[in-house]
């Protein structure tokens, strides 16, 4: 039986003859992460995550907690960007930005405008590389 990969090579289709520069080569899940392999080495990851509470310390007049997220095992390097949308906006959290320590570890930086420990789920989208 003939794949459909072969039956494409048989016709002379492939991505660069069709003008595609880059294409998805595996996607798929990871616990609470969605993730994304590129040919051209690209690689993504996306997902709502718990950080669950988190404790604050004082910095100046602002309060700071830092939570560490685990990542998909799909990154050859520390990724190059690190998103985080507030996924608490009634929250008394001012704003969420973090940092990948290593290619499996990102460490999230929450923000309050008041003392006290607060329960934290964000949204997180990560771009680095896969080769």
């Amino acid at each position: 039986a003939k794949t459909a990969a072969a039956a494409r090579s048989n016709l002379g289709i492939n991505a660069s003859n069709l003008g595609i520069k880059d294409y998805v080569v595996e996607q798929g899940t990871s616990g609470n992460w969605k993730y994304r392999k590129w040919n051209s080495g690209i690689a993504e990851c996306f997902g709502y995550i718990s950080l669950g509470s988190i404790s604050v310390s004082a910095v100046g007049n602002v309060y700071r907690g830092t939570a560490s997220v685990s990542l998909p095992a799909i990154f050859n390097d520390i990724p190059s960007n690190v998103h985080i949308t507030n996924g608490n906006p009634l929250s008394s959290v001012i704003s969420i930005n973090g940092r990948a320590s290593d290619a499996s570890t990102v460490s999230a930086y929450v923000w309050k405008s008041t003392s006290g420990a607060v329960d934290v789920s964000a949204s997180f989208y990560i771009i680095g590389t896969w080769k």
